[in-house]
């Protein structure tokens, strides 16, 4: 009997730490220093059910179906430093800034987050627990998967509350063609303004070619000439009010 208790408790120690190993390989995007992982769990074409800003800024659930991996970490550092939601948040956001990524949502509770990473689309999910713990969830989706488009009663919407309308995925035919359709019955002039980071800062370069891609492709959708003028940097691709 000690024989087979030892020998299940070797499996189970065995087991454990490799799954803990492959968690942490999996695990491109890290927590702060001084953090251990307690917990991981890998679940195949599973769902995360998020929540994100929709193009009026108000709440609202989202369902994503990928391979889900969730980890939970504790922060094993003085107490008197442990990193609070304000720490966290930007921590996470300068790494899938990396991933062409950003920041979707975010409480007092958690943060939501979209990113590539070769060749697929990731989103991710940071939950405050207390007392240094905290969980990311992760759910990968096969392919580049775009933001949902705005249609022609949200991009007025926005310049009218905001001044501008910003897109993060502009270069997609269907944003092209709803905007170009914006654009042609508009009287008004607008700004176009691009901005491309490169891993040392902004690329004033690229920004304004793909700027001027940009409006030569409106102008194929119907945009005209004479009201819209594009720029190089910005934050983000948005048409702008001048």
């Amino acid at each position: 009997m000690k024989t087979l208790i030892a020998l299940f408790l070797l499996f189970f120690t065995t087991t454990s730490y490799a799954d803990m190993a492959a968690c942490d390989e999996s695990l491109f995007i890290t927590p702060p220093q001084k953090h251990d992982i307690i917990h991981c769990a890998q679940k195949p074409n599973a769902a995360l059910h998020l929540k994100k800003f929709d193009a009026a800024h108000r709440e609202t659930n989202i369902r994503k179906q990928g391979d889900v991996l969730i980890a939970q970490f504790k922060f094993n550092g003085d107490w008197l430093l442990t990193p609070t939601r304000i720490q966290l948040v930007p921590h996470y956001l300068n790494q899938v800034r990396q991933f062409e990524g950003k920041l979707i949502f975010e409480d007092t509770h958690k943060a939501t987050y979209k990113y590539y990473y070769k060749g697929n689309s990731y989103w991710l999910e940071l939950s405050f627990i207390g007392e240094g713990i905290h969980i990311i969830k992760t759910v990968k989706q096969l392919g580049i998967i775009k933001d949902a488009e705005y249609n022609i009663a949200q991009i007025k919407s926005r310049i009218k509350r905001y001044g501008k309308v910003i897109f993060y995925e502009i270069e997609s035919p269907e944003s092209i063609r709803i905007l170009g359709n914006f654009l042609k019955h508009d009287k008004r002039k607008f700004y176009l303004v691009s901005h491309m980071q490169h891993k040392n800062g902004d690329n004033f370069t690229k920004s304004q070619i793909i700027a001027k891609n940009i409006v030569n492709a409106l102008f194929d959708a119907g945009a005209k000439p004479s009201n819209l003028i594009a720029k190089g940097i910005g934050h983000g691709v948005f048409i702008n009010k001048y």
